[in-house]
């Protein structure tokens, strides 16, 4: 840190500091790491790929949108942020949105992960033959897992972030 405040403009060093305390659930911290690296780079994708994993860890899901969605434009192609997005319209019960998010995923892409959000939504909309459908889909994709974990489309983007590791910096920040 002594570091970062002689020379503030720093992004890439700001980045791997706001990205290590997310890792260790000091969220808050992380936030302003990352919007430090943003201020100075504001073309630093991935500080903007955890910026939107932070948001939705601290449960600001429409900051996680806007900003996983501001990841979108340059990287379509990132699937965990597609879910990541989905996932914060859906906790502001905004189902279609959602959906519609999941839909821009290929359909060749469409691991089980993708399927079982998808089946969550479906559910959640009371059509439970489609999220019936759905499970199945994604259950045979990937047998050995009964339920298709949420990190596995982040592990393939590099993005390292369990829900225990969300979960454990939740329970930190409720102690502090």
């Amino acid at each position: 840190r002594r570091v970062l405040e002689l020379r503030d403009d720093w992004a890439q060093a700001h980045l791997m500091l706001g990205t290590a305390l997310f890792l260790r659930g000091d969220h808050l911290t992380a936030r302003t790491e990352l919007q430090r690296a943003l201020e100075a780079d504001a073309g630093l994708l991935e500080a903007r790929k955890v910026l939107a994993r932070v948001h939705a860890a601290l449960g600001e899901n429409e900051a996680a949108v806007e900003e996983g969605r501001r990841v979108l434009k340059e990287d379509p192609d990132s699937d965990a942020l597609h879910i990541l997005v989905a996932q914060s319209l859906v906790r502001q019960r905004r189902f279609d949105e959602g959906m519609k998010e999941l839909m821009r995923i290929p359909e060749e892409r469409r691991h089980a992960e993708v399927l079982y959000a998808m089946g969550r939504i479906d559910r959640l909309e009371g059509r439970p033959e489609e999220a019936r459908r759905r499970f199945q889909q994604a259950l045979a994709q990937r047998p050995e897992q009964p339920r298709p974990g949420r990190g596995s489309a982040a592990q393939r983007e590099g993005i390292t972030v369990s829900d225990q590791d969300v979960a454990a910096g939740r329970q930190r920040e409720e102690r502090a």
